[in-house]
């Protein structure tokens, strides 16, 4: 049963989907029973899991048993055997890998642009996966209350509802033929995008409870996120848009979960943050890293918060200290 494993909610992921989808199907004559979003909860467990044959991974940690796989994430390769089990079986799978990409839907167009039917209309999609993933807004502005198409589609995966199946697979079916303004159009799309553009500004009411700046530039709040509000990983430049970092604390029903990013509006380099939070089992890019803390692990999640925050502001020391040093 041919299947294809995805990150979702996150509109890179679902891009990346309907981009493999149509390379798959088109070029190498699968056919997809199933499609299956996955998310970093299972990082524990993802390299033991068995997967349907044949599989397909897109924007996702590397496992062993795909046969067609593409990811961007310098933290993809859980563990060296894994990394080297990529090496060996790339030569006879279509594993596809650029850890300088900032997005997964700009490495499948980079190798697979040519072989897709629809090239132009997946190359804008691309495009906006990109500026998503990237953080590649130009303003607070755009990140949190941006109206172009994509945006607002990206906006709707935060609403609870829209990780049904029945949303998601929608998404997916319309990528097909539709393009970004057709689907944003769609009035399940505005219901969702409208729901959660007003929660996202009682969360920033929320962020604004405990944000502070703390030595190193660095905005750190907590805050609680539920049904009534949604916490933007964008809300600390709100506040505080010459910080450096953000590193919250999110609190819901279903977990923790502590979030880093790099001020996209500043230029310096980044402290490597996916590489950071993988140490407390998490994960992400150069610019925005995240883990997730079980529920009912409130204490290592106050003590998780702090750990992140003070290697950020080491790291980041440190290197504005060699910078000084060469100039």
């Amino acid at each position: 049963m041919a299947a294809v494993y995805f990150h979702y909610p996150c509109f890179d992921g679902l891009v990346s989907a309907a981009i493999a989808r149509s390379f798959l199907e088109g070029s190498c004559g699968w056919e997809i029973e199933r499609f299956e979003p996955v998310n970093y909860d299972l990082i524990k467990t993802w390299l033991q899991t068995r997967l349907d044959e044949p599989a397909a991974i897109v924007d996702f940690l590397y496992h062993p048993d795909a046969v067609f796989w593409a990811d961007h994430h310098a933290t993809t390769f859980l563990t060296d055997e894994a990394r080297r089990d990529f090496e060996t079986r790339r030569s006879d799978r279509i594993l596809l890998y650029d850890g300088r990409c900032s997005s997964c839907a700009l490495v499948l167009m980079d190798h697979l642009a040519e072989q897709l039917r629809d090239r132009e209309r997946y190359a804008e999609m691309a495009r906006w996966a990109d500026k998503v993933d990237s953080a590649g807004y130009s303003s607070v502005e755009e990140a949190i209350f941006g109206s172009a198409p994509a945006l607002r589609i990206n906006l709707s995966l935060s609403d609870e509802s829209a990780k049904a199946e029945t949303y998601w697979s929608m998404l997916l079916e319309s990528m097909r033929a539709m393009t970004l303004e057709e689907i944003a159009a769609l009035p399940e799309v505005e219901r969702h995008a409208n729901a959660v553009l007003n929660r996202t500004r009682r969360g920033i009411d929320e962020v604004a409870k405990t944000i502070k700046t703390e030595p190193g530039e660095i905005a750190v709040f907590e805050a609680h996120q539920n049904v009534e509000r949604i916490v933007n990983r964008y809300s600390p430049y709100v506040f505080f848009p010459e910080a450096r970092y953000s590193v919250g604390l999110v609190r819901s029903a279903d977990g923790d979960k502590i979030t880093a990013m790099r001020n996209p509006w500043r230029d310096f380099e980044s402290v490597e943050l996916g590489d950071l939070m993988r140490k407390y089992g998490g994960g992400g890019h150069r610019r925005v890293g995240s883990v997730m803390i079980p529920a009912g692990k409130a204490p290592d999640a106050a003590k998780t918060l702090s750990a992140v925050v003070a290697e950020i502001r080491r790291l980041d020391g440190a290197a504005i200290e060699t910078a000084r040093s060469k100039a």
